[in-house]
């Protein structure tokens, strides 16, 4: 089963300038990039419905019942979605990103002497929300690893760090940041769902895009303090 991680919304519009994931119109661009690669495997009519509904849904609605007029419309948006396609997909490939995820920490390892971290794997995904043309785009990174599972504290410190977190009732609260900097590698919008769009749907078929990312530096971050506890750099 893949397990799905939510970001912390509070911070990541501060931090993670390079590109903002809870901007809906950006993931549906990010949506547009990813039809690129198997643009040619796309159905012009379905792709130009997909585009022309997502993209000038008001377009749509005036022209949708007459039939020479919206046929014209779906060819010149299949033609505009070609375009932009490339474009788009150069504006995001290989660029630089970050996000932020609330993590739990467990209880403390005296053996190893760290704190064990619920980091991503290689089968979990962060989901943000399109806008009109995609429903949800999904984050996965191809990098994850084990040193980052682990928050290493000598015993006297990780005594202090624990103590601070509990509550007047003994509640220890076990949620920590983790900012993961990556570069995204790879797009892939869902084909067969566009290629499902048909003029007498009343509402479009949205697709899912994979976005596949390489980690570089994750930070671990005491919201408390906002001090970076640990740093992993990867290659």
């Amino acid at each position: 089963m893949k397990k799905i991680f939510f970001v912390v919304l509070t911070l990541v519009s501060v931090i993670s300038a390079e590109v903002n994931f809870h901007d809906e119109a950006t993931v549906d661009n990010i949506g547009i990039a990813g039809t690129y690669p198997n643009f040619r495997l796309l159905d012009s009519q379905a792709a130009g419905i997909w585009f022309l509904r997502g993209k000038f849904p008001a377009k749509w609605k005036r022209i949708k019942n007459d039939e020479f007029e919206l046929n014209d419309a779906i060819q010149e948006a299949y033609n505009a979605l070609k375009n932009i396609a490339k474009s788009k997909y150069n504006e995001f490939i290989n660029k630089n990103a970050s996000m932020i995820l609330s993590v739990q920490f467990g209880k403390y390892d005296f053996k190893t002497k760290s704190f064990p971290l619920e980091m991503m794997t290689k089968n979990s995904y962060v989901r943000y929300n399109g806008k009109n043309l995609i429903r949800a785009l999904h984050l996965y990174f191809d990098n994850t690893g084990e040193k980052e599972r682990k928050l290493s504290i000598v015993p006297e410190q990780a005594k202090t760090f624990l103590q601070k977190r509990k509550g007047s009732y003994g509640y220890v609260d076990r949620k920590i940041y983790a900012k993961y900097y990556f570069t995204i590698k790879k797009l892939d919008t869902d084909v067969d769902t566009i290629n499902s769009n048909v003029i007498d749907n009343w509402m479009i078929e949205a697709p899912n895009v994979k976005m596949i990312g390489h980690i570089y530096k994750i930070e671990i971050i005491d919201p408390k303090t906002n001090r970076v506890l640990a740093i992993f750099n990867k290659n």
